[in-house]
């Protein structure tokens, strides 16, 4: 009867060793798979943000350009303005000429 309550006491203590290493080795499961996740969450933020580097890296060109033709229009338009005050310069010029012209012709007429 002793014999027969230690065995059963045994298998009772088997069986808990049993489940409770089969909730370890579940857990273990689920840390696997959480790991792994996390793993696969790293990967995708590592991509992301490579990805975002180019895309800044693109900007940044982007930038550049815009900023090369801005000072390049600033250029053209100093060159537009000194031009446009050659030309007002001669077209005064011209008309003056033209009002001496007129005056002398009118002088001539009426002498």
């Amino acid at each position: 009867m002793i014999t027969m309550t230690m065995t059963t006491v045994l298998t009772k203590l088997k069986r808990s060793m049993l489940q409770s290493v089969s909730q370890k080795y579940e857990d273990i499961l689920l840390l696997e798979q959480h790991i792994s996740e996390l793993h696969q969450m790293y990967l995708d933020f590592s991509l992301l943000i490579e990805h975002q580097g180019e895309v800044l890296d693109h900007i940044e060109y982007q930038v550049k350009i815009a900023n090369d033709n801005i000072e390049e229009g600033n250029e053209n338009m100093h060159e537009g303005i000194k031009y446009q005050k050659k030309i007002r310069k001669k077209q005064g010029i011209i008309v003056g000429i033209v009002v001496v012209v007129i005056i002398i012709i009118v002088i001539g007429i009426l002498a």
